[in-house]
């Protein structure tokens, strides 16, 4: 077993290249050739709060990791949702329509029970509870299916840790280290930790993230280490940014939720203003909403005004993080366009 001790995912990717770089093996892959460790990898964030990703050459599109994690905690598993932020996760649809392996409907709904409100209960009633596990893989169903969404990610373990706050497990049969494991997870994971833990009243705490198969793919990889420098980078995260938190209180959990679905329910179809008059949350007002604003000007305008009035919008996000990776996402790509690049 190797661990990988990190601040957070932006710290965690720079060690992880180093990983491959030093123990990667080549071995083919359904989805081409790959670097694998040779054996099972645990990232322990300290702080997985601070989730998002700022390495340009990564190029992580920070509005669809968050409307997926929001989308994540409505227990949807539809893809038109989705697809809107990326078109190409409709190809990980077996019918188009839906996924088989989507976390939040697995979450919320696939066993017939609302798993995170269990848990939720659990830890209320019980705050030493070693029994809270919350389960993604379906062995009777997806044992020997022929999908192309099974679950990576295959079940979430909470604790109350040694010094009082929440502690997460993550355990995952198969982790893309790139876009799964210092990509999305890191993003979507800690959104469901922060939740519970909010939701039960205690500090957000480490968060374990163990990869039974842990690899990058060739392609991606050289891609990803030849546009980084990955000692001279400084985690904006030590003195540019801070997180801002979901909610205060566990008695706003309930809203919260009700918001992820309000906000799912017209962020696709609806207008921003719709979308923030529906919802109650100060986070989404302050956060979620605004997001959406950059996004659709981004996505809805010609050139130049696509770029300009989307940076223009991003003074309106309330959150120092998403709001320096939603700047930098957008001017990357401003960049490209007025020097002609595709």
């Amino acid at each position: 077993m190797i661990s990988i001790n990190a601040r957070n995912v932006h710290d965690a990717l720079a060690e992880g290249v180093n990983l491959i770089n030093e123990h990667g093996v080549l071995v083919p892959s359904r989805n081409g050739d790959a670097l694998r460790v040779h054996s099972p990898v645990t990232t322990v964030y300290e702080h997985p709060e601070e989730r998002v990703l700022f390495w340009g050459g990564r190029d992580a599109n920070p509005f669809f990791h968050l409307f997926e994690s929001i989308w994540m905690l409505a227990g949807r598993n539809d893809v038109e949702f989705v697809s809107t932020f990326v078109k190409r996760m409709s190809d990980f649809s077996d019918d188009g329509k839906t996924f088989n392996g989507a976390y939040g409907h697995r979450w919320r709904s696939w066993f017939g029970r609302d798993q995170l409100l269990l848990a939720i209960h659990e830890l209320r009633s019980n705050p030493e509870s070693r029994r809270v596990v919350v389960q993604m893989w379906d062995g009777g169903h997806d044992l020997g299916l022929d999908s192309k969404d099974l679950p990576c990610n295959t079940a979430v373990y909470f604790q109350k840790g040694t010094d009082g706050s929440l502690e997460m497990m993550v355990t995952n049969r198969s982790n893309d280290m790139i876009l799964g494991a210092y990509g999305a997870n890191a993003v979507h994971m800690s959104f469901l930790h922060e939740f519970v833990a909010r939701s039960v009243g205690l500090n957000v705490g480490r968060y374990y993230q163990t990869s039974f198969n842990f690899h990058a793919y060739v392609e991606d990889f050289e891609r990803l280490a030849e546009k980084e420098s990955w000692i001279d980078f400084k985690n904006p995260y030590e003195d540019a940014v801070e997180p801002v938190a979901l909610f205060q209180t566990p008695e706003e959990s309930n809203l919260f939720l009700r918001d992820c679905k309000r906000f799912c329910a017209f962020a696709h179809s609806g207008s921003e203003d719709l979308v923030e008059a529906e919802v109650e949350s100060d986070w989404f007002k302050n956060v979620a909403v605004p997001m959406l604003r950059v996004w659709k000007a981004w996505r809805t305008k010609n050139a130049p005004e696509r770029f300009t009035e989307a940076l223009k919008l991003t003074n309106e996000i309330q959150a120092s993080d998403w709001r320096k990776a939603a700047v930098e996402w957008i001017a990357r790509r401003y960049e490209r366009w007025d020097g002609g690049q595709p």
